[in-house]
């Protein structure tokens, strides 16, 4: 068999297959009924086995087999983001990163999920519980075949209450007493501030 090897035995593109024989007076080769010596497996496999035929002069058969799994696909990846979204998708509460990674034919081998970076570190799940106005999770997975695919997900968090104060201006007679019209204005130092009323 021949192809793209990958990790643990797998293939990771078509495999050709090819029949030998060293017998004298051979005169048929047959590869899974193609009445070829040669096959091409194209469809991924978790193990398929081809089995070849071979016929002499005589009519005596001899037969060999070789077995092969193929996994060309990438595996699934995604970065989830779960808790309380307030106004312009701004997270108010602790947001629960998740990476899911699947592999129908292979099985995953390893995974990672890391804020702002992508590594192997076999971790599923991320905890957001700081301000901020941007951060990048990132996933990546490799199946058993050695197939890798990254995936990613940008949230923003704003849980804090923003700050308020009203300050008073005008004319001040005695007692704090204003004698004229007052002008009450409000304050905030808060970031991301979209009104004041």
């Amino acid at each position: 068999s021949s192809g793209t090897v990958g990790n643990n035995g797998w293939y990771r593109s078509n495999v050709n297959i090819k029949m030998t024989s060293n017998s004298s007076y051979v005169t048929s080769k047959n590869v899974n009924n193609t009445n070829r010596d040669n096959y091409t497996l194209t469809s991924d496999t978790l193990g398929t086995t081809i089995k070849g035929t071979v016929t002499n002069d005589a009519g005596l058969t001899g037969n060999c087999s070789i077995s092969v799994k193929k996994d060309t696909e990438a595996p699934s990846c995604n970065v989830n983001a779960s808790g309380t979204k307030g106004w312009n998708n701004w997270y108010t509460s602790n947001v629960s990163m998740s990476l899911s990674a699947t592999d129908a034919t292979s099985g995953v081998m390893k995974y990672g999920l890391n804020a702002n970076g992508t590594s192997y570190n076999n971790s599923n799940n991320q905890n957001l519980t700081w301000d901020t106005d941007g951060i990048t999770y990132y996933g990546i997975v490799m199946d058993n075949a050695g197939n890798q695919r990254d995936c990613s997900s940008s949230v923003k968090r704003l849980a804090t209450a923003p700050s308020c104060s009203i300050t008073a201006s005008g004319n001040k007679g005695w007692s704090d007493w204003y004698t004229s019209d007052i002008t009450n204005t409000i304050n905030s130092t808060s970031p991301h501030v979209s009104s004041k009323k």
